[in-house]
């Protein structure tokens, strides 16, 4: 028996479009989408990125990705013009990707091992989580001018997750203990989010800043769920499915517009091919 495992991406406009394969190598993971839903970002990690990794743009009408560079991606800039990403053989500088004509820009932490981080609205700083050799991962703000951060938290941070409300405030991010919290970017002690559970993941804001979309992993139908920030109260958003179930058995990350109505997601897909053999005895 040989198997095929593939990461793959789908996107779907709305409810009642139909879903897209915007699939390009053999490991492309979706890392963000256009508030309009106009285009992904993701990086292509397998065999066909490259050892390094390869980042890429495509638009959502199917037309063919853009290759930008190395690395592996993180994050559009608010206006668009950059992609932030990192190098794998060196996690102590961001790179600014251009999408359209310019150079690359190195964006050095200082020591700092970037894990994993997003833009900040103003798009003049970055919000990244990170951590000193032999040291707890922490929040930093990075002033992309300045070249140069300063940390956030002092208690530390865990998993892959940290997301600025749209008003720049405060961060979520997971806690060593599974849990969630809100982090004020100015500093202070940070509030923890009641009724998130360590299977789900925040996977963005919803445009007013009021709540969070949050992805409930190990399940398929993925389910996506609207949680208010101030409230806890959640409810059931939308339920995602892969166009082929056969050989999938989750969701791996799904990328929501402001207002939920687009969203890009990818899956791995492991599909085998059992051979018979006769005659050889």
């Amino acid at each position: 028996m040989r198997s095929n495992p593939r990461m793959r991406i789908e996107f779907r406009g709305d409810d009642k479009s139909e879903a897209l394969d915007l699939s390009w190598l053999d490991w492309c993971l979706i890392r963000d989408l256009t508030p309009d839903g106009r285009q992904i970002l993701f990086d292509e990690t397998g065999l066909g990125g490259g050892q390094n990794g390869s980042v890429y743009v495509r638009a959502t009408d199917g037309s063919p990705a853009v290759r930008l560079g190395d690395g592996v991606a993180t994050r559009f800039s608010p206006d668009r013009r950059w992609v932030l990403s990192t190098n794998r053989s060196d996690p102590t500088t961001m790179i600014l990707l251009p999408i359209g004509a310019g150079q690359n820009i190195l964006l050095p932490t200082g020591g700092i091992h970037f894990q994993f981080g997003t833009w900040m609205p103003d798009g003049k700083s970055i919000c990244f989580g990170g951590n000193e050799p032999g040291q707890a991962m922490q929040l930093y703000l990075y002033d992309v001018e300045r070249r140069k951060g300063s940390r956030i938290t002092e208690g530390g941070i865990s998993g892959r997750v940290v997301d600025v409300s749209p008003n720049g405030r405060v961060a979520v991010a997971g806690l060593p203990s599974g849990e969630f919290a809100l982090f004020p970017i100015e500093g202070g002690t940070p509030r923890l989010l009641e009724g998130l559970d360590p299977n789900d993941r925040p996977i963005g804001w919803t445009g007013d800043g009021a709540a969070l979309w949050v992805l409930q992993r190990g399940r398929l139908p993925a389910p996506i769920y609207r949680f208010d920030v101030e409230t806890g109260r959640r409810e059931l958003w939308k339920e995602i499915m892969p166009r082929s179930r056969s050989g999938v058995d989750g969701v791996n990350n799904v990328c929501l517009s402001p207002d939920g109505q687009a969203y890009a997601t990818s899956y791995v897909q492991i599909l085998s091919e059992l051979y018979a053999v006769r005659g050889l005895g």
